[in-house]
Formats: C-alpha cells, structure tokens, sequence
C-alpha cells in the first residue's frame, strides 16, 4: 500500500511500520529502511531542507509533522492492520476535533525517529528545543 505516496511518504510510511513491527514483535529482525536521497523527494521539500541544512532526523521530523496535511491518512494505513489487534500507545498520536485522522505527537515523532534507541530518541527530543531552527522560526513546536 505504501506505493500510492511520493518517494519520501512511502519511506515514512515504511519507516512507521518497521517500528511498530520491531515494538510489537520480539522475532522481527529486519533492517530499518534506508532513507531516499533528497533528491528523489518534492522539490520544494528537498530544497527546504537542503537550504536549510537540515540532518536527517530534522528532515524526518518535518515529513512527519506534514504527513497529515499530505497525506491525511497515512498514519492509519501505516499502522492499522498492524494494530487492529494490539494496544499500543507507544506510537502516541491525537485526533483532531475536525480530523478523524492520526495527528501525530512529539511521542509519535520519537518511536518513529528514535525507535529503541535511547541515544536518537534524546536527539529527537532536541529537536524540540527553543533554539532549534523550527522553533526559531515558527515552522515546528509542540502545543501542550
């Protein structure tokens, strides 16, 4: 189902089920999926990033915060028959009070950027800092 995205949605939306799949299955050993080249994303989007000097975890960050703009029910399609038996809170997420869709949460952007790893899950909570160029410039901030 992934294929119906742009080059950067489908690696987001696999990166999302490589991580509920890790979360909920002790067997599950693949390899987490390699990010595309900016230069098979959006134009704009890759020259936003690549003009900016975003990292990769930046870049991620910002796929996910415009996934459901994009594509409103990516979210959903990423992760609903890999939950539909399973709690599962750790992928965060909120719906809006006009949007029956997945909003994603700071929580949502560390498993899905971090995963298990305590080290990129701390370098994700950064991202979130005041000095960070997304808050510097009003582009990316978590509400309370």
């Amino acid at each position: 189902m992934a294929n119906q995205y742009s080059t950067e949605f489908n690696y987001l939306f696999d990166l999302i089920q490589h991580r509920v799949n890790k979360a909920i299955n002790q067997n599950y050993n693949e390899t987490e999926p390699p990010m595309p080249a900016y230069s098979k994303w959006n134009k704009n989007l890759s020259s936003f990033i690549t003009n900016n000097g975003l990292d990769k975890n930046s870049a991620l960050l910002l796929l996910i915060a415009l996934a459901p703009y994009v594509h409103p029910h990516l979210f959903d399609d990423a992760t609903g028959d890999l939950l539909s038996n399973n709690n599962f809170p750790k992928i965060g997420g909120t719906h809006g009070k006009n949007f029956r869709g997945v909003l994603p949460t700071g929580e949502t952007a560390v498993l899905i950027i971090g995963g298990d790893n305590p080290k990129k899950r701390s370098d994700v909570q950064r991202l979130f800092q005041a000095d960070h160029m997304f808050a510097d410039k009003k582009i990316l901030w978590l509400e309370t």
